[in-house]
């Protein structure tokens, strides 16, 4: 039995230093926040980081810094009415409420196939307030794509399709006026994921990304008009992949006791972890089987 054991214990470390080193040196001069392990979750290697501030590369169809200036980094020109610039997360962002709208050009900065919609906001209103406010819209004869927070407190991330629709939300009544949350809505092919905060918080697989696309999408508003986010939004990006801040691998393991005598080993973000996550199940269960036949 000892040899099994050394066996797991033996793939267990190979897949760890197989993962550390596959798992480059984020750069700090572009990540900030880090994701948070939950509670009575223990984490091991590198946090997943979010947020900014980005730069332009190649999968960013559409950047905005909102430092006193609503265009993009790639030359986009953003249409405002009645919005102004607040501190921001880094540096100002924009102030979106009463009946403000601003809105951005779709073609080039938009891909229904695959991509991330992702922003900080900090609203002014709490977030059991009751009152719908839009953070993202673009809806052109029943095909659209928002990201709204429900009067019920939800946040939600909506994708139809004409008569189909795919809905998935997260709990935020919890947020308070004045603090800053980032939100991220992934998607690609049927798969389409919310994360707030640099945690994952709902997905399906069964997306119904839009056909067709409006000239122009809004941002802090509904297409009508309403339901303004009463928010300050700062460095938005749209990239034509699903990532959740940077493209380097952030390897982390995440690994929890439920209390029932059972270990849970859960994937973080980024390359290496079904080897690593597999590895440490194995030699969980070794270990069991071990005490398991020694008590008997």
């Amino acid at each position: 039995m000892l040899f099994w054991l050394a066996i797991f214990t033996t793939a267990f470390l190979v897949a760890v230093a197989s993962v550390n080193s596959a798992t480059p040196t984020p750069s700090p001069a572009n990540h900030t926040s880090q994701e948070i392990a939950p509670p009575d979750v223990a984490a091991w290697g590198v946090a997943c980081e979010y947020g900014g501030p980005y730069q332009d590369d190649p999968h960013t169809l559409l950047l905005l810094h909102l430092d006193g200036d609503y265009g993009g980094v790639q030359g986009e020109t953003g249409v405002a009415s009645g919005t102004s610039f607040a501190s921001g997360q880094f540096g100002q962002g924009v102030l979106i409420d009463a009946t403000d709208t601003l809105t951005y050009p779709t073609t080039c900065n938009l891909n229904q196939a695959a991509g991330t919609i992702e922003f900080w906001v900090r609203p002014e209103l709490e977030g059991d307030y009751g009152q719908i406010h839009v953070l993202f819209e673009i809806d052109y004869m029943d095909h659209a794509i928002q990201i709204v927070k429900h009067g019920g407190g939800d946040l939600r991330f909506l994708m139809r399709r004409g008569e189909e629709l795919t809905d998935i939300g997260a709990p935020a009544g919890q947020w308070r006026a004045g603090e800053w949350h980032h939100v991220a809505a992934t998607w690609e092919g049927p798969q389409m994921t919310l994360y707030i905060d640099g945690l994952h918080q709902a997905n399906s697989n069964s997306a119904t990304p839009p056909q067709i696309l409006g000239p122009v999408f809004y941002l802090g508003s509904s297409p009508r008009g309403d339901w303004q986010a009463n928010a300050t939004i700062d460095e938005f990006r749209i990239s034509d992949i699903p990532r959740l801040g940077s493209d380097q691998p952030c390897n982390r393991l995440l690994v929890a006791d439920s209390g029932n005598h059972r270990i849970q080993a859960m994937l973080g973000f980024g390359t290496g972890f079904a080897c690593g996550a597999l590895a440490v199940t194995l030699l969980a269960a070794a270990i069991i089987y071990v005490l398991r036949f020694r008590s008997d």
